[in-house]
């Protein structure tokens, strides 16, 4: 499975999920592959990360 894969299930997956509860997921799944970008540039590491910003 690649990562485009890895995106349409977990997409489908909050869809379903959403119509199950009649609610809308407050995180996409663009928001996620943002944060795996983020996290990916910083090796995981939060501390780096946060001081960058700063």
């Amino acid at each position: 499975m690649n990562a485009q894969d890895g995106r349409a299930m977990f997409e489908l997956q909050l869809e379903l999920h959403a119509r199950v509860t009649g609610l809308t997921p407050i995180i996409t799944a663009d928001d996620l592959l943002e944060v795996h970008e983020v996290l990916n540039a910083h090796e995981g590491d939060l501390k780096s990360l946060f001081s960058a910003q700063g």
